[in-house]
This record gives C-alpha cells, structure tokens and sequence, in this order.
C-alpha cells in the first residue's frame, strides 16, 4: 500500500502543470488483493483467505460527477488460511459488478479526484462444503482517488468493503446469512475516451480595447451612439441633415419598389386575363367550327334503300329521313328533291309504279315531322336512272331507292 501511495504521489510532482480534464469513456486495468469470508461466522469459525485479483473496469460519465461503473474481477489464491485449506477451498473466482461513482470535489492542486463509490456485484467460486455458496450477490461501498498523468491517462486507488446479502448453491438459496465482511484492496491504470468535458479552468478572456462596434470610425469609448452608424463630426451619432437625406433615399427606393410590385401584378393580371381571352375565344371557335361541320353533315345529299318491290321505310332508311327532317329545321329557308327509283325486275310499268309510291311515303314522312309541302319537290323514273348495274343482286339492291338532295 504505501508503495502504491509513494509511486502516484512521484508521478504527480513529474507532471503536476497538467490541466485535468474529463472524458465521457474510460476503461481501466485493475490489480490488487481481496479477502473474502467463505463460512457463515454464525454456525461455525470464519475462513478468509487472501486472493490475488485482477480485471477491468469501464466507467461512462452521467454528470460531471457521476459515472456508472462496471468491473470485472478474476482472483486465485496461493496462501489460503489453514481451516480453507483443511476444508478444500476453491482456489479461484470470479465476480461482475453495477454501480455508480461521485467526485467528493474538483480535482485538487489539477490532478488529484478523490472519489466515493457504490456497487453491487455477484461472485461466482466452487463449492466445498456444506456451508460454502456457488454464487454470492454483494452489496459494497468504497473510496478512491485518481491522479491524472495525461488528460487521458490516470493511475487510481480503491478500497472497498462489502457484505453478501444473498446466497445460493446445490443446497438451496438463503437471504441476509450471517457473513462476515469482502475487503477489496485496487490500484490501475485508466485511459478515458470520448467527446471532451468542459476545462476545469475557465480561461480569462479579454475584452479588445477601442472597439468600434457599429462600425463607423468612432470607437466605442468616444461614440456617444456605439450601437449606430454615426459620423464623427457628430460624435458617433446620426447627423440630422443626413439622417433626413438618408430617409428620403429610403423613402424614395420603396416608393420605386412599391410601384414595381404593383406593375408586375398589373402585368401578371393582364396576362392572365389575355390567357383566359384567348382560351374562351379558341373554344368559341372549336364550339363554331364543330357545329358548322355537323350542320354541313347534315345538309350532305342522302339515298334510301328499299326492299323488293315495297315503298315501306326500313330503319336505317328513317334514320336518314330523320336527319333530313332536322337539317332543314336549322336551315328554314333550304328545301329537298326527293327522287324514287327502281331496280329493273319486273314491268317497266310496274316499276314506275313503285317508284313513285316510294317518293310519295318518302314525301309523306317529311311533312309529318314538321315540313312544309312547298318546301318538298318530289319526282319518280322507274328503273330509267340505275346507279348501279342491274346484273348482279348488290347492284339491284342499291337501286332500289329514293335520293334526297337538299338545296340552300
């Protein structure tokens, strides 16, 4: 121990103009000796032998003072006591352990960190007799110090005490057993890592002398207006004939900026309303052009086909007397041929027969719907017109038919 004591206090004195500074992260190589009870000392006599241990330990810091601590622990012992060697101790263990670590004060003279602990930890070692446990869970409280080499680099010292509160084994488990104390003597080396803490020592700043903080040639310990841009005929401050200048000039760019803004959004508008013109306009021209190309359609020159010998208006033949009927409703002042036809099977006689019924049902149908007889002129030629020829039934079929010719 005193060895221990007189190696960190030499250390120290080589490197004492260090500036101590902390680290959120450190990892630490621990090395030391612990007497641990291995008897319950209610039932019968105590055995504590001494162990060698050794281990790490990794710190993360919470607060500027407070660091959560894990510790792992291995120890052996050679030169137990003469009742754990008659009893058959186990010669080794191992332990893991949670706690928490507060600085009592700042680092003392830049290096020194004395410290205060608490801990809880399991020890794990073999079970050799009746009253000896596999597993025991460890409540202890300790104190240190910590001496800094490098802003990193750190030796520490430990010692602690504990006492079990829990305790299980092949014979069962058992809670508070009476047991004597654990006593863990620790020294290490510590690396700390991570983003830096704050300096213990603040560094004085000092304040630049003659400063001119608004900037215009006259520094602040002259300048009766050091938060405005002054002249220094007038001490720092506005001059009234140029502050008035300067307001005018002020006043005339927003009234520039003012009148823009509004040109723009006249000349946004009358684009927009240019825009919608020409889109209505456009439509109005599709809309006209559409129905003057339907009315154009409706005014086209049509042919009704006919059966055999029958003037009777099939479907698809009323259909396109329909469109007759409508084309000259939108064109009151225009009127209609109608003609009727006949392939040449049968008498000549008979087929100017049928062609004139068909041109007088066909002349008939108009006037029911709505037309004037004045406007119709109809007219019939037998078989004496075919369109088509007469040899082949397709071309008998077509001229079966009346034509409807409609005059503007």
């Amino acid at each position: 121990m005193k060895k221990v004591v007189v190696v960190i206090l030499v250390m120290c004195a080589m490197v004492s103009n260090l500036t101590a500074q902390t680290y959120k992260n450190s990892i630490s190589v621990l090395g030391g000796s612990s007497a641990l009870w291995l008897t319950n000392t209610a039932t019968e006599a105590g055995q504590r032998p001494t162990y060698s241990h050794g281990g790490l330990q990794v710190t993360h810091q919470l607060k500027s003072n407070i660091e959560v601590v894990l510790t792992g622990l291995g120890g052996y012992t050679t030169s137990p006591s003469y009742n754990a060697v008659k009893s058959g101790v186990d010669m080794k263990y191992l332990s893991a352990g949670l706690g928490l670590r507060y600085s009592l004060s700042k680092p003392l003279a830049k290096i020194f960190t004395p410290f205060a602990s608490l801990e809880a930890s399991a020890l794990a070692r073999k079970n050799t007799t009746q009253t000896n446990h596999n597993v025991d869970v460890i409540g202890s409280v300790g104190l240190g110090l910590k001496a800094a080499i490098t802003k990193q680099v750190s030796v520490m010292y430990q010692v602690s005490t504990g006492s079990p509160f829990y305790q299980t084994s092949h014979l069962g488990s058992n809670a508070f057993d009476a047991r004597g104390s654990y006593f863990l003597n620790s020294f290490g080396v510590s690396f700390a890592f991570g983003k830096g803490c704050e300096q213990t020592i603040a560094k004085a700043v000092s304040a630049p002398v003659d400063v001119d903080t608004d900037g215009d040639g006259v520094v602040d310990r002259l300048d009766q207006c050091p938060g405005v841009f002054g002249s220094a005929s007038n001490n720092g401050c506005i001059d009234p004939a140029l502050q008035a200048a300067a307001m005018a000039k002020l006043e005339k760019e927003a009234m520039v900026k003012a009148e823009a803004v509004v040109a723009a959004r006249y000349e946004a508008e009358a684009k927009t309303k240019a825009a919608a013109e020409a889109q209505a306009k456009q439509a109005a021209e599709t809309k006209a052009a559409e129905e003057q190309k339907a009315k154009e359609q409706l005014l086209q020159d049509r042919t009704l086909i006919f059966n055999d010998d029958s003037a009777v208006i099939l479907p698809a033949a009323k259909a396109q007397a329909d469109e007759v009927v409508e084309a000259l409703k939108q064109n009151p002042t225009a009127k209609v041929s109608v003609k009727g036809h006949t392939d040449n099977y049968g008498t000549k006689k008979n087929n100017v027969k049928v062609s004139r019924n068909r041109a007088a049902r066909v002349r008939k149908y108009l006037q029911k719907n709505g037309i004037e007889a004045s406007r119709i002129e109809s007219s019939y030629f037998g078989e004496s017109q075919p369109a088509h020829s007469n040899k082949t039934q397709a071309g008998k079929q077509l001229n079966r038919r009346v034509e409807i010719k409609i005059v503007k």
